[in-house]
């Protein structure tokens, strides 16, 4: 785990992007981001249990202690907010 000074973030390590990139990006880039691909979404609704991911959120949170994280989405590090106060606080 690496630590960020930018909103006190940490950084997932790699398997733990992977995972995220495996169970979120890519199930979301395969249902299409604009327009819904009803066949791709049925097919993934039957076999990701977890479409929210909020397991492995919430196991991301455990793991790193943070409500901010850095992960690598799709080739782009991106910050993963994990509550609404989070949220308020980038974007102010």
């Amino acid at each position: 785990m690496n630590d960020s000074s930018e909103h006190g973030a940490a950084t997932l390590g790699v398997r733990d992007a992977l995972r995220f990139n495996a169970t979120q990006v890519v199930p979301q880039l395969l249902r299409g981001t604009f327009t819904l691909r009803p066949g791709l979404s049925s097919l993934l609704a039957r076999t990701l249990p977890d479409p929210q991911g909020s397991h492995l959120v919430s196991e991301l949170r455990r793991r790193y202690g943070r409500d901010f994280l850095w992960v690598n989405m799709a080739g782009k590090r991106s910050l993963l907010v994990l509550d609404m106060a989070g949220v308020r606080a980038v974007l102010e």
